[in-house]
């Protein structure tokens, strides 16, 4: 079997911070080393920090389709693995940029931060291209090889849930797809992307949640972890990760109590962390 992580087993019993139960009762966000809960939809750093720590080990890179404020970017360095992560806004890659510049690096890894859309096919060449300090290009492209890559260790993935929240105006945000058909065509070309960019026998995170649309259940997570299937991941495990302390909700408890009184509803307490390997 292929070691995947620094863990040692022999020592297992001392791990007590690493998740392994498919429930995820986070109380708060991480705010710490770096950490900034800018905007809404912000990444709760702890899955990250449990993935990278589960699935590398360190020296190797991860990889992050939708960057943002680069939280999987702050937890790879702060652990010890290089990073590349892909944003569609180039203003937000900046900012993320000037920040992560900022902070410390404690085991000298490279953080890259590339402009571009995750749901662009080509997209495949241009996120195999950078490098890590100390050398020049950690893996080349094998223009032979038209279906693997192979540049990443682990592949982490929070894409927007279709368009509960609007994140930018580019027309390749997946916040702003036409419709569903359209959201789940583009995020195809993510998963597939994120396939061919994974080595054999590694791992990719999916964190995505459901939604109510016109008083029906819209179930996007297991939506796109089927697509993640059809792409040729092996799905492994479906976490549930609590939303008790959700910026969307807070001081609206009431509110949100009384909507599910009124539409036999219930008001949403989590999010799924899918997490599948490539075989």
């Amino acid at each position: 079997m292929i070691k995947i992580n620094d863990l040692d087993l022999k020592k297992w019993k001392d791990y007590t911070d690493i998740q392994t139960s498919s429930l995820w009762l986070i109380a708060s966000r991480d705010k710490s080393q770096g950490h900034r809960n800018i905007y809404h939809g912000n990444f709760v750093p702890q899955i990250p920090n449990q993935l990278i720590r589960r699935y590398t080990k360190t020296g190797e890179v991860v990889l992050d389709l939708f960057a943002g404020s680069g939280t999987s970017l702050i937890e790879a360095r702060k652990l010890g693995r290089h990073s590349v992560g892909l944003e569609l806004v180039e203003s937000v890659a900046d900012e993320t940029r000037r920040h992560l510049d900022s902070l410390d690096n404690p085991f000298n890894v490279s953080t890259v931060i590339k402009v571009g859309d995750a749901s662009y096919a080509p997209m495949i060449d241009y996120l195999g291209s950078f490098e890590i300090k100390g050398g020049g290009a950690l893996w080349a492209i094998n223009v032979a090889n038209e279906t693997d890559y192979e540049y990443y260790h682990l592949v982490i993935l929070h894409p927007p849930y279709f368009d509960i929240v609007k994140f930018s105006r580019e027309a390749g945000d997946l916040s702003n797809s036409e419709n569903m058909m359209d959201f789940l065509s583009k995020f195809k070309r993510v998963a597939t992307i994120s396939y061919h960019s994974l080595y054999k026998n590694r791992y990719a995170a999916l964190v995505m949640a459901d939604f109510y649309r016109n008083g029906e259940l819209v179930p996007l997570g297991f939506q796109t972890m089927q697509i993640m299937q059809e792409v040729g991941f092996t799905l492994k495990a479906i976490v549930v990760k609590n939303m008790v302390n959700s910026r969307a909700k807070q001081g609206q408890e009431a509110l949100w109590r009384y909507r599910a009184l009124k539409n036999g509803t219930f008001t949403f307490a989590h999010e799924y962390v899918f997490v599948f390997s490539k075989q």
